[in-house]
């Protein structure tokens, strides 16, 4: 099973405003993420819609996937909104990997909005190590 760091967040107000300051928006914005096991594979599947797959970056530190979205330096102007109600928000989303992945095999690739991560299980070739001895 894979399982993602949860951060509490900082309240609701803080949650819902617009963020004007890239080192208060970093972790505060967290992606929807659905999680998939079959027999085969996990997948998961990371909602980045209107992200650039140049502005996403995946990277494995030991047993965790880090998935990072960071967006690129803009040199227009910034725009004052009347009312600003979504956006893009800088993030990193860490998932802790059980040992059966095959770490040198996971696939990345990114498809209508959706960061799609696909991590193949290890063939355990050691399954039937349970057997009767007989006794001579």
């Amino acid at each position: 099973m894979i399982f993602t760091t949860i951060r509490p967040r900082q309240g609701y107000a803080a949650y819902c405003q617009p963020q004007t300051s890239k080192v208060d928006s970093h972790n505060r914005y967290q992606p929807k993420v659905n999680v998939l096991e079959t027999e085969s594979t996990f997948q998961i599947q990371v909602a980045v819609p209107g992200w650039k797959k140049e502005n996403l970056a995946i990277s494995l530190e030991k047993d965790v996937l880090v998935v990072n979205a960071k967006q690129a330096e803009k040199t227009d102007k910034i725009t004052a909104f009347n009312r600003y109600e979504f956006g893009q928000q800088d993030f990193t989303k860490r998932f802790q990997l059980p040992k059966n992945v095959e770490v040198e095999n996971i696939i990345a690739t990114t498809n209508d909005g959706v960061l799609t991560i696909n991590l193949p299980k290890r063939v355990d070739t050691n399954e039937n190590t349970s057997r009767a001895i007989p006794v001579a």
